[in-house]
């Protein structure tokens, strides 16, 4: 997404004026990247499902196929991951290593038919309250390549490659991460309130939720009202009987 940029115009320098830019020493990097990863964001769980998926979302406009779904894995008891599957260009390890080690990195920031512009959601992973890593599998040309980013040696995260294999799976992009048992619930229901207002639909995997279109009340031409009483959604998860969604 193109962001907008601002000036300061009308000012007059007179006489010698030291200047000196801004940055970030090495010894407060560890703080700000706290910021980055987990105080930017309230919602802890609705972070990486947000941020993963319309990174996802980005990935199908930027390959040229906006109408095919990108695919989310929800978690259960017996496999307690979240995950989101794209199938767009993939990454080569020069793009895997830029987006996934530096803050501020991003494609996006030229075009605006795609959402992302910040290059801080990438990690947004570690939002999730006691994540120490998730893993990042890209697929490309015949080419699988796993990876982990941890916080294991830094506070601050450490990308790590796991292996590279042959594939015959299409090229894409999956990220990975794994789910507290007790959290598993309050993810599917965040991701069914998330997914209603999306034009295409996952595929969803894992666990089953039915989203129903929302009806909207009133529409124009970039927003829409809808009564929230009205639309619903149901999931059903293992052996839990389905269960009422409110839209709020």
């Amino acid at each position: 997404m193109i962001a907008y940029s601002t000036s300061i115009s009308g000012t007059v320098q007179m006489g010698e004026v030291r200047s000196q830019k801004l940055g970030v020493t090495a010894e407060s990097w560890d703080h700000l990247s706290t910021i980055l990863q987990d105080s930017l964001y309230t919602d802890k769980i609705l972070a990486p499902i947000r941020e993963y998926s319309t990174n996802a979302m980005d990935a199908h406009v930027e390959a040229g196929k906006p109408l095919e779904p990108i695919v989310v894995k929800l978690p259960n008891r017996f496999m307690p991951t979240f995950a989101v599957r794209d199938f767009g260009p993939g990454m080569d390890e020069h793009r895997v290593w830029d987006v996934f080690c530096n803050y501020g990195s991003s494609t996006k920031r030229n075009t605006n038919s795609q959402v992302g512009m910040l290059g801080i959601g990438s990690k947004s992973a570690f939002a999730y309250p006691n994540t120490t890593s998730f893993t990042v599998v890209s697929f490309q040309n015949g080419t699988k390549k796993s990876y982990v980013c941890h916080k294991g040696g830094c506070s601050a995260g450490e990308l790590v490659q796991l292996a590279e294999e042959t594939t015959t799976e299409p090229d894409g992009l999956e990220i990975q991460i794994p789910v507290h048992v007790e959290d598993i619930q309050q993810f599917i229901s965040t991701a069914a309130k998330f997914f209603m207002h999306w034009e295409v639909m996952p595929k969803f995997e894992g666990n089953q939720i039915t989203i129903k279109p929302i009806e909207k009340s009133l529409e124009f031409s970039e927003w829409y009202i809808f009564d929230e009483k009205e639309n619903y959604n149901y999931y059903s998860g293992g052996d839990r009987k389905s269960t009422r969604l409110n839209s709020s």
